[in-house]
């Protein structure tokens, strides 16, 4: 939180919660809320900065008490200091129901009526970015890519095929955490040409309805 000069006011950044929030006491005038997405442990125990912000709420209170003098004299109007809270939303959960199917029994015969409750189109996943950058050793690269489904949620559990060409080769398989972010091991470039990293295919999550859109898509990095 800031005020109008830039001076910051307040700052949360708990581990791990997802839910930072601040409550700090102002007077009245102009206050700004930046929201800001950060890493967290390394691509092995956590997930990067990149696309780590996500979809989040903001929800701000404040409270105003009046008090006065003698109103024979004069009378002074006093602002309660505001309060203002920040929340992130937590991670969208899909849940699918299954059909359901009633039995009746009578006395002296039965019926067994079924009902199937209607079929949802499948929902589809799609790329929503593919990135190639510098890995922390010399002369290394990786690629990150984004899964979301067609509401533009992440999509965790996804397996995402693809292969480099250029300074570098090999395919590789990559799962998508709960940020819908997959990550590939860092590659070794040879020469200094061109490094391209392209995605052949992305296979729904396990036990999930999702159907991969077949759109591919490729990032480069020049030297």
């Amino acid at each position: 939180m800031f005020d109008v000069d830039g001076t910051t006011l307040a700052l949360s950044d708990p581990l791990g919660t997802g839910s930072p929030q601040i409550d700090v006491s102002v007077t009245a005038g102009v206050y700004y809320v930046q929201v800001d997405g950060a890493g967290w442990g390394d691509l092995t125990t956590g997930y990067s900065d990149y696309a780590s912000l996500g979809r989040f709420v903001l929800v701000g209170a404040g409270a105003e008490s009046t008090s006065s003098t003698d109103p024979t004299t004069a009378a002074t109007t006093t602002v309660a200091p505001a309060t203002t809270t920040t929340t992130i939303a937590p991670a969208t959960t899909t849940t699918t129901i299954a059909p359901a199917t009633t039995t009746t029994v009578a006395p002296s015969s039965t019926t067994t009526s079924t009902t199937t409750s209607p079929t949802s189109p499948p929902l589809s996943i799609s790329l929503r970015s593919v990135a190639v950058r510098e890995g922390r050793g010399r002369g290394t690269a990786l690629a990150e890519i984004v899964v979301h489904d067609t509401e533009d949620r992440p999509v965790a559990g996804a397996v995402v095929v693809g292969r480099w060409s250029g300074s570098a080769n090999g395919e590789t398989k990559n799962q998508t955490d709960q940020w819908g972010v997959a990550s590939t091991p860092k590659v070794k470039i040879k020469g200094s040409g061109t490094l391209v990293f392209t995605v052949t295919d992305v296979v729904a999550p396990t036990g999930s309805s999702f159907v991969w859109d077949g759109a591919t898509a490729s990032a480069t990095l020049s030297p």
